[in-house]
């Protein structure tokens, strides 16, 4: 029986993970021998290798500044900021050590810089304590609404709660109409496709099976008749390298298969089942001057696609959006916060201008144009084009307003503003 004819390339699909070491246990003098051996590897002249692990460096600088031992903090501190300067998470720590050193101008830029960079909350929060800076604005809890179009977000998984309330405060200032939010998260349903069901469908296509000895080999290993799930497809080609192929291909494809069994690998979700999930709660509630618009984490696609950045559906009127793919941490960038809320808000006005009727622009700068790379998302502006703005003001019976000088907040009061000046 010739069993390596029937089995599919497997190396392709290899993917690792890194993990972050746990430093509970470690000694600082431990610590400290990890972080001088990157550190000297950089001077050696093996930057890149030392840029990824930078992580040491920093471990051994924060284990410092919890020891109290500040100056010797910062010069670590300094030594990985130099490895890696986008590693926006350790800014406030850097920023703590430094005021320790009385260097008080010093720490607050790199604390606003971690505000201003960091795309994850913690980080954002941290900095926003250091600073002893107001809580940022939030959107008004969901009311049904007497007149007058509305706009609910609803969170779907756990988008970030800042990156909602921003945008969903961006959107209002764009469009002029109310947006509220949902108070009750919705949970995101099991994902329906992932990382392992696509390898263990790419098995499943290099697999013979008309071939007789292959049957013969099915009957002898005690698999079920009939069309195989993903995890019997998976079982079955182990075991067809483990009758016929070397060693370490076989220790290859099981250290394949555990990566990609890992709970959250890689997960999407297709777009329909969460404008169901929304559209049900909309036909629940049956108020038709809502427009429900959930926004996830999760990553989507649609039918073959391999990914989509959102959808929708009337009515009745539900549009789902996801954060997934505009984030640092997704596109391998670095940090930045009003990149991410602005990535989202175009989205937003997309799908939102969609639903109330508004063509596709021609307008390439429209942040309602229909971008080709995420390049492309980012050369868009804010600003409607002189189209959308006309359909969509004639849908929601008044004119779009001027766009106030910083989209993510709510305009001052003109008392307010008048005392700021």
């Amino acid at each position: 029986m010739n069993l390596k004819a029937i089995a599919p390339a497997l190396l392709l699909f290899v993917s690792s993970l890194a993990a972050q070491d746990d430093d509970s246990e470690v000694s600082t003098s431990q610590l400290m021998e990890d972080a001088a051996r990157v550190v000297l590897m950089a001077r050696v002249g093996d930057n890149i290798e030392a840029g990824r692990q930078a992580e040491t460096v920093y471990r051994a600088a924060k284990r410092l500044l919890n020891e109290k031992k500040y100056s010797e903090a910062r010069t670590y501190y300094e030594s990985a900021l130099q490895l890696s300067p986008w590693s926006v998470s350790h800014y406030t720590d850097y920023a703590e050590t430094l005021g320790h050193l009385d260097q008080k101008e010093k720490a607050t830029r790199w604390a606003k810089a971690a505000l201003e960079r960091a795309e994850d909350f913690p980080s954002r929060e941290k900095a926003r304590l250091w600073l002893n800076e107001k809580p940022p604005e939030r959107l008004p809890a969901y009311s049904p609404p007497n007149e007058g179009i509305v706009i609910c977000i609803v969170r779907i998984g756990h988008p970030p709660e800042w990156l909602v309330h921003r945008c969903g405060i961006g959107l209002e200032n764009v469009l002029g109409v109310p947006v509220m939010l949902l108070g009750d998260l919705v949970a995101m349903p099991p994902s329906t496709r992932s990382a392992f069901r696509r390898w263990a469908g790419s098995l499943r296509e290099g697999v013979k099976w008309e071939d007789p000895q292959l049957k013969a080999f099915l009957r002898a290993k005690d698999f079920p008749e009939g069309r195989l799930t993903d995890e019997e497809v998976v079982r079955l080609v182990e075991e067809i390298i483990k009758a016929s192929r070397p060693e370490e291909e076989l220790m290859q494809f099981r250290k394949t298969k555990r990566e990609l069994s890992e709970p959250g690998r890689d997960t999407q979700w297709e777009v329909g089942k969460l404008i169901d999930i929304l559209a049900k709660h909309a036909t629940q509630e049956g108020n038709n001057r809502v427009i429900w618009l959930g926004l996830t984490d999760g990553d989507l696609y649609m039918g073959d696609s391999n990914y989509c950045f959102g959808a929708g559906s009337s009515p009745p009127a539900c549009i789902i959006n996801s954060c997934a793919r505009f984030t640092a941490a997704f596109n391998g960038e670095p940090p930045d916060a009003n990149r991410l809320c602005e990535r989202l808000l175009k989205q937003m006005l997309s799908s939102v201008g969609t639903l109330l009727g508004a063509k596709r622009p021609i307008d390439p700068t429209c942040p309602r144009s229909y971008p080709q790379s995420l390049a492309e998302q980012d050369a868009k502006t804010l600003n409607l084009c002189d189209d959308c703005r006309a359909s969509i003001a004639a849908r929601i019976g008044k004119d779009l307003p001027k766009l106030p000088k910083d989209i993510f907040e709510r305009p001052k009061p003109p008392a307010e503003a008048a005392r700021g000046k």
